[in-house]
């Protein structure tokens, strides 16, 4: 379940150091694409939207949007692209990769447009803003490399000189991703950080309002955790072996993800 994983304000999370409290409680839904084999859940938005994608029995990928009860699937370019939807704002726009090919993909139009990064051809975006800025990464021979795009403005991403993969991006422009741990990187600086508590947390997404984060604790069994100032929450789907957060409201109060089923071999998306 961590394949999508190449894939505060935040500074106020990066260098909290008040006490933290476990919060517990909340409520959990499972959902699946009908008839996949496979659904992960990857992004929300505020409004309630989600992306993510599914396997069919053939084992091919397909992204999907999810409103309320309401599947479209999203196949860039043909069915057998193996397409994920991998981010969506509070816009309505959605954006994802299939066979290398980066889109954006607007609700409001139905319409697909290519994304494409300068002088790369397989770039991927991940997250997109609310103000248009995207994250995503590409191959560079053995390597993924991280970018930031403002407009037509691309940057590549890379702290120390290293690969990085891209959790997301908040409104303000901060980036986020993941190499030994987790990192920021805002105005050109890039600053390590760690959970509290938690040194071995991987972060996979964070808001747009940049207050709060969620990833998995691979030390703890894969569980999954939301964290927000002062706060860790642990997520564990009910009977679930393991369970991965992708993705959190602006207001920090909904997650999606997945968790595998009790066989440890399908994946249902939750929220």
């Amino acid at each position: 379940m961590s394949r999508y994983t190449f894939f505060i304000a935040v500074a106020a999370i990066v260098l909290n150091c008040m006490a933290l409290s476990l919060a517990q409680g909340g409520t959990y839904r499972q959902f699946d694409y009908p008839g996949a084999m496979n659904t992960d859940a990857l992004s929300i938005n505020q409004a309630r939207d989600i992306v993510g994608v599914y396997f069919d029995v053939e084992g091919s990928e397909h992204g999907f949007l999810l409103e309320g009860d309401v599947f479209t699937p999203l196949d860039y370019g043909s069915e057998f692209a193996n397409t994920v939807a991998r981010g969506i704002n509070d816009l309505g726009q959605v954006v994802g990769y299939a066979m290398g090919s980066g889109f954006i993909y607007n609700i409001a139009t139905s319409s697909f447009t290519p994304f494409e990064y300068p002088g790369v051809l397989n770039a991927q975006p991940t997250d997109i803003n609310n103000t248009g800025s995207l994250v995503g990464l590409f191959q560079s021979g053995k390597d993924y490399v991280g970018f930031q795009c403002f407009g037509s403005e691309c940057k590549q991403i890379t702290p120390d000189g290293m690969s990085a993969t891209m959790a997301g991006v908040t409104d303000a422009g901060a980036a986020f991703g993941m190499l030994d741990q987790p990192f920021r990187r805002a105005h050109g600086q890039y600053r390590r950080f760690k959970i509290p508590g938690e040194p071995s947390a991987e972060v996979f997404g964070v808001n747009f309002a940049g207050t709060a984060l969620v990833g998995s604790l691979p030390d703890e069994g894969s569980r999954a955790f939301l964290y927000k100032p002062g706060s860790l929450t642990i997520l564990e789907y009910p009977g679930s072996p393991n369970t991965q957060a992708y993705g959190v409201t602006s207001d920090g109060r909904t997650v999606v993800g997945a968790f595998v089923d009790a066989d440890n071999i399908h994946s249902h998306g939750f929220i």
